[in-house]
């Protein structure tokens, strides 16, 4: 059964755990398009275009840990736009 997205505006902080040989810039657009579960997708057959324009406020962080070679860690944040 599908979930309901979060209504209203989302304030997101999105989190990049990775090595200081990946290039991080190239990651925030696929983790974004990801989040269709936590905006909404307006298209059930285009699952990877959400309703971004609901996010309102965005962080991008990285964190460098070179044990992590090319894998990535990602953590994700949000907040309704009344808990902000």
């Amino acid at each position: 059964m599908p979930v309901e997205p979060i209504p209203g505006a989302i304030g997101i902080d999105i989190e990049f755990r990775l090595s200081p040989a990946r290039n991080w810039s190239t990651l925030w657009k696929p983790a974004i398009d990801s989040l269709g579960p936590l905006l909404g997708v307006p298209s059930p057959g285009r699952p990877f275009t959400p309703n971004d324009d609901r996010i309102v406020r965005l962080g991008l962080h990285r964190s460098l840990d070179a044990s992590l070679g090319w894998d990535i860690v990602l953590s994700v944040w949000w907040t309704t736009a009344g808990d902000e």
